[in-house]
């Protein structure tokens, strides 16, 4: 059965409560007990605003867990940023792509152009499953 690593953030699936660890045990009331990861993907992609059913498996609930969803055109945002408090700028990575170095350069860029240069820096890589390897690798 898929296993759900990370949703990806603004998405219909995230916007909805699917987490981390979540077991996707049926596509549009079908058994996804026998389906490979792309069979499994290739069921849960279709025509936007068009309706899908996914009924999740979660530790710690015991029963499952129904989401009607309305697909949608995935648009991933690789990097975002802001300032938090005591001026950290704050820079999440949601999932490496090929421009990810350079929408990083540019959001670091849009943070420094603020009032007063930030005094630290957060990355969070969290949620992304090859975040940390890529980062080591590159």
């Amino acid at each position: 059965m898929p296993k759900v690593i990370s949703p990806i953030e603004d998405t219909p699936a995230a916007r909805a409560g699917i987490l981390a660890g979540d077991i996707i045990t049926h596509i549009n009331g079908k058994p996804t007990k026998d389906l490979s990861l792309n069979d499994a993907v290739k069921q849960m992609r279709g025509e936007p605003k068009t309706s899908i059913k996914l009924t999740i498996r979660r530790a710690g609930r015991d029963k499952p867990l129904e989401f009607n969803l309305v697909r949608d055109v995935i648009k991933v945002r690789s990097v975002r940023s802001k300032m938090l408090a005591d001026d950290v700028a704050y820079v999440r990575i949601a999932q490496f792509q090929e421009r990810t170095a350079a929408d990083l350069v540019k959001q670091l860029s849009e943070v420094h152009k603020g009032p007063g240069a930030p005094k630290g820096l957060v990355i969070d890589l969290r949620n992304d499953p090859v975040a940390c390897w890529k980062a080591l690798s590159a």
